[in-house]
């Protein structure tokens, strides 16, 4: 249907993100932007409804015999080296797959073959929404992408810049594709926000109070340190969550979390500073898991008519997962597009896995 601003396309990250994300822009939108808009999302290649797939069991590391080796101690060189060997065996089994053997018959009667992976990436996601375009009136397209999705959309304005009306990227993601100059830099800039945060307080910083941030990050790291493997039983609660969005159930989650506590609660990070002093594990482990779990019970009915969505438990009110509807890999029990869909997708990190290394090896 012609809309008075014409069509806008969206994604909303992971990678992963499916149509659904059609209704998950809808929280976003007001009226005037919802009323004014043909908004068009994509089950991109090897997700969703897409054919070929990769949400199979050959492609997650985590489906691997020993995925347990994924749980990397990162200060121990041969817990490196044992989950680099679980990835490179998931992927050359993987890459082996016999679903992804495709070939095609050329206009002088020749056969020729191609494999999937090969044409499945960012790239080409950016090449399909130029082909929606054209289908849906050849007009300018505006275009709206949140975290992996403004690589997707920086990427189809890259390539199809005249053909960009309005372009929003929420969330920007490095786009750079070489993960050793990509993590170095992310590790650098960590590193010195922290030090920053560390020096302002030594030098009077009121939100500090008497807390000496560097003596408590070196306690939580030794007693991080004394626990060991005990850590990742001890996360075994939320292993799948973290595991959904990429982490690793060790000594990195846990740093990682106590150090955005300084941005966001300084509060809680003088608890944690308290039981770390006193070498009070149960109620360090205890605080940590009611801060990824969540101690409190958040209720939030959105006002719209064709959803309604409790936090912390999403529940949407309209059709999805059907021929004609959006698509959702959310919900883990779903067997939709096909049976253990949603298992694969939602409680392993093999969508993100796939088209990350896509863009690391082929750019």
């Amino acid at each position: 249907q012609p809309a008075p601003r014409g069509n806008m396309a969206v994604h909303c990250g992971g990678p992963g993100s499916l149509t659904l994300c059609n209704y998950v822009m809808a929280l976003q939108f007001d009226e005037e932007v919802k009323s004014s808009y043909n908004i068009i999302g994509f089950d991109q290649r090897g997700m969703g409804r897409s054919d070929p797939t990769f949400v199979i069991p050959e492609c997650a590391a985590h489906m691997h015999a020993d995925a347990k080796k994924l749980n990397v101690n990162f200060g121990n060189e041969q817990s490196i080296r044992d989950a680099a060997q679980v990835y490179k065996e998931t992927h050359l089994a993987c890459w082996n797959h016999p679903g992804f053997q495709l070939g095609t018959v050329q206009k002088d009667g020749t056969s020729k073959a191609f494999h999937f992976l090969e044409y499945s990436g960012t790239r080409q996601l950016a090449e399909d929404i130029e082909r929606v375009r054209r289908i849906f009136g050849n007009q300018q397209l505006s275009i709206f992408g949140i975290s992996y999705g403004t690589i997707v959309m920086g990427t189809y304005a890259t390539i199809f810049s005249d053909k960009v009306n309005l372009m929003v990227l929420d969330g920007s993601v490095d786009p750079n594709s070489d993960i050793v100059s990509r993590e170095l830099d992310d590790a650098r800039a960590k590193q010195e926000r922290l030090d920053y945060f560390i020096a302002s307080c030594e030098f009077g910083n009121g939100q500090c109070g008497d807390t000496d941030v560097r003596t408590c990050l070196n306690d939580v790291s030794t007693m991080v340190d004394w626990l060991g493997e005990e850590i990742g039983d001890w996360l075994a609660p939320v292993r799948k969550v973290l595991e959904f969005f990429g982490m690793q159930t060790g000594k990195n989650i846990v740093m990682t979390t106590l150090i955005s506590m300084i941005w966001s609660d300084f509060s809680q990070f003088s608890r944690v500073c308290e039981y770390a002093a006193k070498d009070d594990y149960g109620s360090f482990m205890d605080w940590f898991l009611a801060m990824l779990l969540g101690s409190t019970e958040y209720e939030h009915d959105l006002s719209l008519p064709f959803i309604n969505i409790t936090l912390g438990n999403t529940k949407f009110s309209f059709e999805y997962n059907t021929d004609s509807k959006p698509t959702s890999s959310e919900h883990a029990d779903a067997d939709w597009p096909f049976e253990g869909y949603g298992e694969l997708a939602a409680l392993t990190s093999v969508t993100q896995d796939m088209i990350t290394a896509q863009g690391r090896v082929l750019g």
